[in-house]
């Protein structure tokens, strides 16, 4: 499908293939897509408001300038994609549900951003803002920490998480046993039962 028009609103797209497509500076308000395949499509400078992801293919999208506000994604994959380009102001999305890998979440504020029984592997949040958020039941193998403020994020459930707390600030942050205990890793010391 190309999309012609430059403003789209209150739209449904069903099983859409978009692949390598220009979208650039296309504005989305009140728009539901659903099992569309945008993979390695331009949407610089395009706007998403209040729009509703399920089953998405967005991989390796570029995102540059991207205003994302009240933005859902549901059960989508997303690979390879530097949501540190986005434009910030009114930024505000949420994971639900999504296969997230090799992402870039850096030098952002997303505070209280959901990223709930996702697949966060690979994924860089670094000097990131992430009060408040939700990562319960997630699996984040592999996912960087560094630099970020967790005050107040939930990691009930989640796991393979690594997280130094010399590194970044925990304060009151919710965690689970057994896996709060990897919080102990970076002090190389024993624990016996």
């Amino acid at each position: 499908m190309d999309f012609q028009k430059q403003v789209y609103e209150n739209e449904k797209f069903e099983n859409i293939l978009c692949v390598q497509q220009n979208l650039k500076n296309k504005e989305f308000s009140d728009c539901i897509f659903t099992k569309c395949d945008f993979s390695k499509s331009d949407l610089t400078g395009s706007s998403f408001n209040n729009c509703f992801f399920k089953e998405c293919n967005l991989s390796n999208i570029i995102v540059t300038d991207c205003d994302l506000e009240e933005v859902k994604f549901e059960k989508c994959k997303i690979m390879g994609v530097v949501f540190t380009t986005v434009n910030t102001l009114l930024l505000s999305f949420q994971f639900l549900k999504c296969n997230i890998e090799l992402c870039y979440f850096n030098d952002i504020e997303i505070q209280n951003t959901d990223f709930v029984e996702c697949i966060i592997r690979e994924t860089d949040f670094v000097n990131a803002n992430l009060t408040g958020a939700n990562f319960s039941n997630s699996d984040l193998y592999a996912s960087k920490f560094q630099n970020s403020n967790l005050s107040k994020a939930n990691f009930i459930g989640a796991k393979n998480y690594f997280i130094n707390p010399t590194q970044n600030i925990l304060k009151k942050a919710k965690f689970a046993l057994p896996e709060v205990l990897s919080l102990l890793l970076p002090f190389d010391i024993k624990i016996e039962c």
